[in-house]
């Protein structure tokens, strides 16, 4: 394969199950990186929740987060591309969210937002427990709407929710289809601005570099990376993918806990 750019979800794909990047995994990355191949991250999470990771592992390529809402660079802080929630979709679906007692997070540049009653929030107190100072997490916990940065929300994301009332909540609030609702991972319900997706980011990183989309390949998982495989030259699934993901890749690798990444990498690339 002729690749200039390598493009990898996290969860459910370069993190195996204890949210950790393999040896061996690290090792195909640093091969790809020696070849010249851009090693880029899209996933669903705030790039704030990604910042010490990528330093960790070697990445200085812009990342892509909240699903497509945010391109910026972990060294520069330079953004590249940001989509805002409009602020009535924020203020309606987080007193929804509050009045349901959800456990539901609100992404915004450089802090993560939690509902009070979140347990979500022990995510990314793990995580901060783990990076240095510089790379912790900024949290904040809200009670009522008024505690959110109305005009700054690039993401919401529910979580635990039952499959009806993921529709109940799609049928109520994108009746204008002024609204992007994707899964990234079971149970959970990510909602950011219309024509927000990794796709589209993927579109806006490939301009600036002047990548060719058919020398791009992409590694996912979930629902929120198909967007990227339609568009990119090579795509693969993970052996743990959901089955809309593995019919929309390419090709279909071992799974996230038995260093597929790895194994793509060295069976396809070199």
């Amino acid at each position: 394969m002729k690749i200039d750019c390598c493009v990898f979800d996290l969860d459910g794909t370069l993190l195996n199950s204890s949210k950790e990047v393999s040896s061996a995994n690290l090792q195909a990355l640093q091969k790809l990186k020696k070849h010249g191949v851009k090693v880029v991250l899209a996933t669903g999470r705030n790039d704030v929740y990604v910042k010490g990771l990528a330093m960790k592992i070697g990445i200085t390529e812009p990342i892509i987060a909240c699903n497509g809402a945010l391109i910026r660079s972990p060294i520069t802080n330079e953004v590249l591309y940001h989509k805002f929630m409009p602020k009535e979709y924020v203020e309606e679906i987080s007193s929804y969210c509050f009045s349901n007692a959800y456990d539901f997070t609100a992404s915004v540049c450089d802090s993560m937002f939690c509902s009070a009653n979140s347990k979500r929030v022990s995510f990314f107190h793990e995580y901060n427990m783990a990076m240095a100072p510089e790379f912790k997490i900024p949290i904040h916990m809200m009670e009522t709407v008024e505690d959110l940065p109305l005009t700054q929300v690039l993401k919401m994301f529910i979580w635990q929710l039952s499959e009806e009332e993921v529709v109940k909540i799609k049928q109520r609030y994108n009746t204008d289809e002024k609204m992007t609702f994707i899964s990234s991972e079971k149970g959970g319900l990510d909602i950011a601005a219309k024509e927000v997706s990794k796709g589209i980011a993927l579109s806006v990183i490939a301009e600036k570099y002047h990548f060719a989309l058919d020398r791009i390949a992409v590694f996912g998982d979930h629902h929120n990376d198909i967007s990227m495989m339609n568009l990119a030259g090579y795509s693969f699934a993970m052996e743990n993918a959901e089955p809309e993901v593995k019919q929309a890749a390419k090709y279909i690798t071992k799974s996230n806990d038995e260093d597929g990444i790895a194994y793509a990498i060295e069976k396809y690339f070199f």
